[in-house]
């Protein structure tokens, strides 16, 4: 299609990390108020490593916690018959609910009941547990006395989870201790150092950082998605992680009590024992009295003593008015007279109790209803999302395919070269060694022509066609020795070196229309375009301008019956009427509808015109083949570069760009069209003021500062900063 490359939709192609904040001095020299490189890369290798090597408990947690959440209203109906029985107005004496659950389970002591409400009106009820201090559970029916059966700490689905998610395994669950680490870490080195590498320099490209690019393709979608999911659940997932300390250390929880000035929790008081033998209070006895605390309780455990003569019944409850699941209220009776010894219900109960237990409830979802669910699902099932992308990412970057010219790129054969319009060939290509490829529409090659030239072209053939790519090419007057090779020079025959396809063009797949705007050779990825949305009956129109029928490429499929009703065609529309001729003919914005546009530099600047008065930017996706004139205009004066992760200050000299010094000094860089157009080299500038020579970056982006092509663009005075 043409020499050089490429632009769509104002967003940028490429892989960066948001480093640091700071400023470049008059001398070009980094300020000491910058974050030291040493520091960031240190920060970013660290980030990287924790994520690799804890991701997959990370993970596991993550989504075993999102399991849990819906814990209280799975369990009943997964463990129907074990846990639920009908319900009925008179209960069992526990008495004898204790007895029934020794008679089975004689290997060990009572340890407590727990008793818990129905929902009024229902025509179940909870099942009474009864825990043994070898941590079994002797499930009965509290209307009958009935066995329902019995179940280990962690046992059925629900409890296997609990265990995968707190990983008590072992005897004594030795390895809980393992998730409280991981969490820690977790906050610290990948939800912490992510938002310290990725923070813009500057405040205005936060607003950056929230914004999904449904346009990027490779390692840059990624990282985008990486980016911008992290952002939006970080606040969140550190929240679970802070609540979660106080259930795996006692020294979170005294924290607690510490943060809120309150006293640590008094040692329970002792029952007092007789000289002469008193018969110690009847289980049944003990639950009547604990109702008189707080009458029909939405849940109560009632703990027995051991052999300590002098222990004293203890317990919570939770108020039927409860204002969170964990709102417990603790309790201790004499075990002989039934006295209270102490009753602090929650609401009077000190800040740091309540803080505890509010944070108990939070981390498990039972704080803010549906919507607090919701919420902490969004951020649990973000942990592996994340944790894809970072990941996947990684791995493109580390594995990248070298670029066009490597010894890693496709052979092809020229198959066909054929006329399509004044000054426009096509040319189709055929593997030798094996099948092509697939691709997208709006995709394009890397070809390599002579004397180490790189240039891209779209694909103009339908992305069913894989066995063969097709391209067409414009012979320019002003050619820098892409089009004038391939016209003058290839023949049929000839074997050529290509990349694979890629596409930072696309068709976008929930867009309810689609108008296309071709201007001369521009209609060349248009032309895939307009294939796959007739091949799947999609809602499109293209207009296309061109100067007569004898220089507008591929008129005879356009016109024809495969596109009847679809094309436009506008000839010999002069440069100084066109915004008055786009203001009459292009499409008003209807809602879901996108714009998609390639042209010259002229065309396109009077679309983008007429298309900004009623046309979002989101819904303009625009691919430029010229370069800025900017690119090799005005003075080139030397100047310094910084590299953020890497380190070092180099010099770039008037007869270099900033791509060639980081070639020079052994840092890839993603180059392709080295001209301004394609967004491949797109880097993150942290600091200086760059003197912007591309075709790429709308004045938006410049105007924010935080980025810059590194194959064309310069310094306007002192040094640069780049995130490399």
């Amino acid at each position: 299609m043409r020499d050089d490359m490429k632009r769509h939709g104002g967003l940028q192609v490429g892989f960066r990390l948001i480093a640091y904040r700071g400023w470049v001095n008059g001398n070009g020299k980094a300020s000491p108020r910058l974050m030291r490189p040493i520091l960031h890369k240190s920060i970013r290798r660290v980030h990287r490593w924790v994520g690799l090597t804890i991701g997959p408990v990370i993970v596991m947690m993550a989504l075993t916690g999102a399991v849990n959440l819906f814990r209280s209203p799975l369990e009943p109906i997964i463990d129907a018959g074990l846990l639920t029985v009908e319900s009925c107005a008179e209960r069992v004496p526990l008495d004898r609910l204790a007895a029934n659950a020794r008679a089975v389970h004689p290997a060990a002591a009572l340890d407590f009941i727990k008793i818990t409400a129905g929902a009024e009106g229902s025509a179940r009820m909870p099942a009474t547990r009864v825990r043994f201090t070898d941590r079994d559970s002797v499930y009965l029916n509290p209307c009958t006395g009935a066995v329902l059966g019995q179940r280990a700490r962690f046992g059925g689905v629900m409890g296997a989870v609990e265990q995968l998610h707190t990983m008590r395994f072992g005897e004594n669950g030795e390895l809980r201790g393992v998730t409280a680490i991981c969490a820690i870490l977790f906050a610290v080195f990948l939800i912490g150092g992510g938002l310290m590498m990725w923070w813009p320099a500057r405040g205005r490209g936060v607003v950056g950082m929230l914004k999904f690019d449904a346009r990027l393709t490779g390692p840059a979608r990624s990282f985008n998605r990486h980016k911008t999911i992290s952002v939006y659940a970080s606040l969140v997932l550190l929240a679970l992680v802070l609540t979660a300390l106080p259930l795996a250390f006692d020294w979170a929880q005294h924290g607690l009590y510490a943060l809120t000035g309150s006293d640590l929790p008094e040692k329970p008081p002792k029952s007092i024992v007789a000289n002469s033998p008193i018969t110690a209070l009847s289980m049944e006895s003990f639950w009547q009295q604990v109702q008189l605390l707080s009458p029909q309780p939405a849940e109560a455990v009632l703990h027995f003593p051991g052999k300590r003569p002098d222990a004293p019944l203890s317990g919570y409850l939770i108020a039927r008015d409860h204002p969170h699941e964990n709102a417990r209220g603790d309790f201790y009776f004499d075990a002989f007279t039934g006295k209270v010894l102490r009753y602090i219900p929650y609401e009077a109960s000190s800040r740091g109790h309540q803080l505890y237990y509010w944070t108990n409830s939070f981390h498990t979802g039972s704080v803010g209803g549906i919507p607090g669910k919701a919420m902490l699902l969004a951020a649990a099932l973000s942990v592996p999302l994340l944790a894809y992308f970072g990941i996947s990412g990684y791995l493109r970057r580390r594995f990248r395919p070298p670029a066009a010219g490597s010894a890693d790129t496709l052979s092809v054969r020229v198959n066909r070269i054929a006329i399509e319009a004044i000054d426009i060939k096509s040319f189709e290509f055929k593997s030798i060694n094996g099948a092509l490829p697939r691709f997208t529409p709006g995709a394009h090659i890397s070809l390599r022509i002579e004397n180490g030239l790189v240039r891209q072209y779209s694909l103009c053939n339908g992305p069913d066609e894989n066995d063969r790519y097709r391209i067409a090419v414009k012979h320019t007057i002003d050619s820098r020795g892409g089009s004038r090779n391939l016209h003058d020079r290839v023949a049929v025959g000839d074997i050529l070196s290509i990349s694979a396809p890629r596409n930072h063009f696309p068709l976008q797949p929930r867009a309810a229309h689609h108008v296309m705007l071709a201007g001369g050779i521009g209609v060349t990825p248009l032309m895939a375009m307009a294939r796959e949305l007739r091949d799947s009956g999609a809602s499109f129109e293209m207009h296309y301008f061109a100067h007569s029928i004898a220089h507008a490429a591929f008129y005879d499929v356009l016109s024809g019956d495969q596109f009847r009703g679809k094309v436009s065609f506008h000839f010999d529309v002069a440069p100084a009427d066109m915004l008055a001729y786009l203001r009459a003919r292009l499409p008003n914005y209807q809602d879901g509808a996108h714009l998609y546009l390639c042209g010259p530099r002229e065309f396109m600047a009077a679309v983008d015109a007429v298309a900004a008065v009623s046309w979002p930017p989101d819904a303009v996706h625009v691919e430029h083949f010229g370069a800025d004139p900017m690119a090799s205009a005005g003075s080139r004066n030397a100047f310094e570069i910084t590299l953020a992760r890497n380190g070092g200050t180099f010099t770039v000299a008037t007869d270099k760009t900033i791509a060639d010094v980081l070639a020079d000094n052994g840092i890839a860089s993603m180059t392709s069209c080295e001209q301004g157009v394609c967004g491949s080299c797109v880097t993150r500038l942290l600091a200086g003021e760059a003197d912007h020579r591309d075709a790429y970056l709308t004045e938006r982006e410049r105007k924010t500062g935080d980025k810059i092509m590194v194959c064309v663009s310069r310094a306007r005075h002192g040094g640069l900063v780049l995130d490399v």
